[in-house]
């Protein structure tokens, strides 16, 4: 956890201009030292119990030319196990235990493939602009950091256009 401008900060270096946010807590996802996502989560509607699952406010990945499905990743690791007792430790949610985590995408399609496979989606409204707002949920599953690196490198680990994602990623070398 970070401060939310901190999150902030990043979240616009990666992509400008995003406008406001209702989150209250900021977060960075660092690979291997590297800032790779920064997110934040407005945690009062859970706490007054008007939520199961934390809202993700905000999730921005940053973009690789050598990595792909970073995004996807990034959702995993926010549905592990292991995201969940560090989130339930940081925020000190240890009698009233989230089922994990929600987020709204505005996207072109129907579905984003960035959520699919880590979320389901529970909403799907079409705007007025064609766009679609959609509503996904993700239970906490009982996994490790580790392990979901080492099966996301396993699936998406090659697609790379040289073989090799530069941030020092191999199965038996990753750090989180």
């Amino acid at each position: 956890m970070v401060g939310l401008p901190t999150a902030l900060y990043y979240r616009d270096l990666f992509v400008h201009r995003l406008g406001a946010t209702t989150a209250d807590r900021g977060f960075l996802l660092l690979v291997d030292g590297q800032v790779m996502t920064a997110f934040g989560i407005f945690i009062q509607d859970f706490l007054q119990f008007r939520v199961q699952y934390l809202p993700e406010m905000s999730g921005i990945t940053r973009s690789s030319k050598h990595c792909h499905r970073l995004g996807k990743l990034f959702m995993l690791l926010l549905t592990s196990g292991e995201m969940e007792k560090r989130l339930c430790d940081i925020l000190k949610l240890w009698l009233h235990e989230p089922k994990g985590i929600q987020t709204t995408s505005i996207t072109v399609h129907e579905e984003g493939k960035t959520d699919r496979g880590a979320l389901k989606a529970v909403s799907r409204e079409k705007l007025v602009d064609g766009r679609f707002r959609m509503i996904y949920r993700g239970d906490f599953r009982d996994d490790s950091f580790a392990g979901v690196v080492s099966d996301w490198l396993k699936r998406y680990g090659e697609r790379t256009r040289a073989q090799s994602c530069g941030w020092g990623f191999t199965p038996r070398g990753h750090s989180l």
